[in-house]
């Protein structure tokens, strides 16, 4: 399994070399752009609990002032890997009839807050 995330970094101009190098020293992450004030990285893991440990572990580093987790993949949910997957596939390309389709949400509320935001 994997994990990639994209994360975003900010620092001060003068510090930007330093805080790229030290990025780059950490294992699993794998810095892309250097620009200004703002790095761009990337984490690429095994799980997501490395890759959150990875994070925080960047957010606790000096003369960081921001850190945004942009984009991120984990394969770890992969539904094709379940047995459950093949069944809930086969009934979504089972054609029926409309009226053996059950709705379980509230439609009331839905449509009640659509009529209040209207009203604003």
């Amino acid at each position: 399994m994997e994990t990639i995330s994209s994360i975003i970094i900010r620092t001060k101009k003068d510090k930007l070399e330093k805080v790229a190098s030290e990025l780059e020293k950490l294992e699993c992450v794998e810095v892309g752009l250097k620009e200004k004030d703002t790095i761009i990285a990337l984490i690429s893991t095994e799980t997501t609990e490395e890759q959150l440990s990875i994070f925080q572990n960047i957010q606790g580093l000096s003369d960081i002032m921001d850190v945004q987790m942009h984009y991120s993949y984990s394969d770890e949910l992969n539904f094709q890997d379940t047995p459950e997957f093949e069944e809930v596939l086969k009934d979504i390309n089972t054609q029926k009839d409309a009226a053996s389709i059950t709705y379980s949400g509230n439609m009331h509320r839905s449509v009640d807050r659509t009529k209040r935001l209207k009203r604003s």
